[in-house]
């Protein structure tokens, strides 16, 4: 699945698929002031992005494309992935990795791997399931996931 894609399921998943096809046909900046101010706000957010195309307001000013901007600014494609962790990476720790129920521990030297968030589950297990790897631990989610020992 491309980025462009994941964004648009994340966004229909939050609700902010209204507020990024109002943005990408202009209409956000022809609408009550309300209207306006929520879009500005998911924009400086990371929530939505601008298009690819610039508009002008009610008022004439203009509002640039997202190609414009500098990457990474309010309003652009960098923001939006940031916002959503499409680009974040973790640490999967494998093979070496003790597990107990607390600590969680990794011993020095251990193998790693780092890879894109929301493929990191999917990844270990099937390095789990091709048994290429034993046992994983990616530290950073611990908290909503549990500690996978195969042996």
């Amino acid at each position: 699945m491309n980025k462009l894609h994941e964004i648009n399921r994340e966004q229909k998943s939050l609700g902010a698929d209204f507020m990024q096809g109002l943005i990408n046909n202009g209409q956000a900046w022809h609408m009550e002031g309300s209207i306006g101010r929520q879009c500005m706000d998911a924009l400086r957010s990371g929530m939505c992005m601008l298009p690819k195309k610039a508009f002008n307001d009610a008022y004439g000013n203009r509002i640039p494309s997202r190609d414009e901007l500098k990457q990474g600014e309010m309003g652009t494609y960098v923001n939006t992935l940031n916002y959503y962790n499409i680009n974040h990476l973790v640490t999967i720790y494998y093979n070496d990795v003790f597990v107990s129920e607390i600590p969680n521990e990794i011993y020095e030297n251990c193998p790693y791997v780092n890879v894109p968030i929301n493929e990191a589950i999917e990844f270990a297990d099937d390095k789990i399931d091709n048994g290429e790897w034993d046992a994983y631990c990616i530290p950073e989610l611990i908290k909503t996931h549990q500690v996978i020992f195969h042996q």
